[in-house]
């Protein structure tokens, strides 16, 4: 596609260069304390590559880039930067499998990352995991029951609000509680998402190991209003003025739930940057590792 093409180029021409400016802001005392892991020449263009589906799962992790630098092709958009000392792509992909495995193939040729971390807003299936817990997946099932193994970071440890185990890869998470728990007994998994079957079936391909991390953005008895459903779902701007006027023709209310969403996706997306950024140690150490949860 046109688009990767030029997202790999661009990328192989820019990306060393402009990353290693990004590292000199509120990153530098920290990286100038690890020179020789960032200043390898064996290292690749990028740590990390995460890759989400919206914009609304990137936010809080973008915030915490230094140095942070945008660049889109096509539908495709990678926000690069300094996490922690190190360097992280974050690609926002959509949530298809095709745009999300065509986003992981040509981030990994753009970047070589020496990990791949899937991340994004995921549905319990199970009464013990609440709205903000992490959910670090071991396995993907398909609701066919087709299983997928992930790679997990050596030396983990986790910590009250995470949640280690199998992540249903569905189309639906289901349309209420009981749904939602039969789904979860039936496939033995702990919550859903969508995107990260493709990315990772492109990572093992490429011989890059690949991360599930999604935080609960609904518990098991919570569920998104129809008019912010029909809303989020809308790809384009005339969907989205389409279903801004059903909500304000049909559902005036509609409008109170979709401002109420917005503020809780903020609170999703900023514990999602924290987990990822308690993460990033376990995957690339530099001096220390922390226990995920901790401080």
């Amino acid at each position: 596609m046109v688009w990767q093409t030029y997202l790999r180029d661009w990328l192989l021409r820019t990306a060393e260069a402009r990353l290693r400016a990004a590292m000199s802001g509120a990153a530098k005392d920290q990286a100038a304390a690890d020179t020789e892991l960032l200043s390898s020449e064996e290292f690749p263009s990028s740590h990390l590559a995460v890759i989400v589906s919206t914009p609304q799962e990137a936010g809080g992790l973008v915030d915490r880039l230094d140095g942070m630098l945008t660049t889109e092709a096509g539908r495709l958009r990678v926000h690069e930067g300094g996490l922690s000392g190190r360097r992280v792509a974050v690609v926002v992909a959509g949530d298809a499998p095709e745009t999300v495995a065509d986003a992981t193939e040509a981030i990994l040729a753009g970047h070589r990352p020496q990990w791949v971390v899937v991340a994004g807003f995921a549905t319990a299936l199970l009464p013990q995991l609440t709205q903000g817990d992490a959910v670090l997946a071991n396995s993907l099932v398909r609701d066919d029951g087709t299983t997928q193994s992930l790679d997990l970071p050596s030396g983990l440890l986790v910590d009250k609000g995470w949640h280690v185990g199998r992540v249903a890869s569905i189309a639906s998470p289901g349309s209420d509680a009981a749904a939602r728990l039969a789904i979860g007994k039936r496939l033995s998994a702990l919550a859903t998402d969508r995107q990260t079957w493709a990315a990772a079936e492109v990572s093992r391909r490429q011989q890059v190991p690949c991360v599930s991390l999604g935080v609960i953005r609904h518990a098991l008895d919570q569920r998104e209003p129809q008019a912010v459903s029909h809303l989020r779902k809308s790809n384009t701007l005339a969907g989205k003025i389409g279903a801004l006027a059903g909500i304000a023709l049909n559902q005036p209310s509609g409008f109170g739930k979709l401002w109420t969403e917005k503020e809780q996706d903020l609170v999703a997306t900023d514990r999602l940057a924290k987990y990822i950024d308690q993460l990033v140690d376990h995957l690339v150490p530099l001096r220390r590792r922390i226990k995920l949860g901790g401080a």
